[in-house]
């Protein structure tokens, strides 16, 4: 592809330049570098009419459309994961990469990290248009313009700018944590006071409900053994009765004198 590009190129170059030369023979020497770069920029225009339309299978702008926002602000906190989206439509065979703009450093081409830092990594879903920048561990340094390039001829580009929030950003989650931390505790203590309150009310339902079957098991006895007794003096009344019916036996008497008796066997 690269050597049929170069034969092109150099073949509009030939074709244009001769032309050029002889149009300019009668003008003056001091116009000659004006025209020299003239002619450099025309070739330039050319040539890119030339990579888009004479090199098969290249790729053109019409198509590329970026559904997220550009320019768009990212704030993160140091120390976290900021996820940088860009959303685009009708990639096809086009290569996405990302590019930090300060420096110029590429990070990444579609799903490989080419940056040495690897804490950048690009993620994307098949049949998703989103292609989204990841940085792991996010320090100050990191903070600035990032570029989301499409490799289309010419290339197109989307913006996102990472803001990082330092230490009083992160003062105020923690303090915010630490709020969250105390109410939690504070419920939990209190569910545990319920519950130890709880606990203690079913502990005196169960000594209650122990106390009324005692005294049921009480009163119970006490009837048997009153039932027992009166079976005991039933038996004995019985017992007398039957005595009582035996016959008697009568000894007779007899008369010594002066009114005295003795019992005669």
């Amino acid at each position: 592809m690269f050597e049929l590009r170069l034969l092109l190129l150099l073949a509009a170059l030939l074709a244009i330049a001769p032309a050029k030369h002889h149009h300019n023979k009668d003008r003056p020497i001091k116009d000659s570098r004006k025209l020299e770069e003239a002619d450099w920029w025309q070739s330039l225009e050319e040539r890119k009419v030339i990579d888009a339309a004479s090199v098969p299978g290249a790729a053109s702008t019409e198509h590329v459309v970026f559904l997220s926002e550009n320019s768009t602000i990212v704030t993160a906190q140091t120390g976290s994961t900021p996820i940088l989206h860009c959303e685009i439509e009708g990639v096809a065979e086009n290569l996405v990469s990302w590019i930090r703009r300060k420096d110029r450093h590429l990070l990444t081409i579609n799903l490989a990290t080419y940056s040495s830092d690897d804490r950048f990594f690009t993620s994307h879903v098949r049949n998703e248009q989103d292609w989204a920048l990841h940085l792991r561990f996010a320090q100050p340094g990191d903070d600035g313009v990032y570029e989301c390039q499409v490799s289309t001829h010419p290339p197109v580009s989307l913006f996102v700018t990472l803001r990082l929030v330092g230490n009083r950003g992160e003062k105020k989650v923690r303090r915010a944590q630490k709020k969250e931390n105390k109410k939690e505790e504070e419920e939990n203590k209190e569910n545990e006071v319920e519950e130890e309150e709880e606990k203690k009310k079913e502990k005196k339902k169960e000594k209650k409900e122990k106390k009324k079957k005692k005294k049921k098991e009480k009163k119970k006895e006490k009837k048997k053994e009153k039932k027992k007794k009166k079976k005991k003096k039933k038996n004995k009344k019985k017992k007398k009765k039957k005595k009582k019916k035996k016959k008697k036996i009568i000894y007779p008497l007899m008369n010594i004198g002066r009114n005295r008796t003795i019992l005669i066997p």
